[in-house]
This record gives C-alpha cells, sequence and structure tokens, in this order.
C-alpha cells in the first residue's frame, strides 16, 4: 500500500491523468500532481505540477525519456501570463 502522509503529515502527491497518447513503443502522458508542501522558507502552500512525461519502451521495461513539470495549472488572464513572462523588473 502507497503511503499516506509524509514524516510532516502531508498527503501524498495525487496524481491525475488528464491527457494519455501511445504510438508503438512509445507513450506520453499529461498529469497534474496536486500536492502541498513547504518549499525554501515559505509556508506550506499548493505546490501542484503540470506534468508531461514521455515513456520509451525498451525490451519488457519501460523507462522514462523525458520528463517536464511546472507550476501553471491555474488558469491566468492573458495579462497575468503576459507579465509572468516578461520577469521581474531589472535595474537599469
Amino acid at each position: 500500500m502507497a503511503k499516506q502522509h509524509d514524516r510532516q503529515g502531508y498527503k501524498a502527491p495525487q496524481l491525475v491523468l488528464t491527457r494519455r497518447a501511445a504510438v508503438a513503443a512509445l507513450v506520453a502522458l499529461a498529469t497534474i500532481e496536486r500536492q502541498r508542501a513547504e518549499v525554501g522558507s515559505l509556508p506550506a502552500q499548493n505546490w501542484s505540477l503540470r506534468v508531461t512525461e514521455v515513456w520509451r519502451k525498451s525490451g519488457s521495461d519501460w523507462q522514462l525519456a523525458h520528463r517536464h513539470a511546472d507550476p501553471l495549472i491555474e488558469r491566468r488572464s492573458l495579462e497575468q501570463t503576459a507579465a509572468l513572462a516578461k520577469g521581474p523588473a531589472k535595474d537599469e
């Protein structure tokens, strides 16, 4: 049985499959890893990730060929997205 909580009492991440595709010996998965965590000196908060993985069949095993994850799972307006893309203001 999978561990339900870590030593700080946080629940184990919940994996939500959003899309999948398979071609020959390749499988692509799009998932959301829902979790709460403390990162650095920040208090515990939602730290869910949007994840894309590509798996490759090698003999009788599956090997992870690619993984990308980012925290952009919440909807954002065009203005919010543009501000994220621009990054922090730089001193000139």
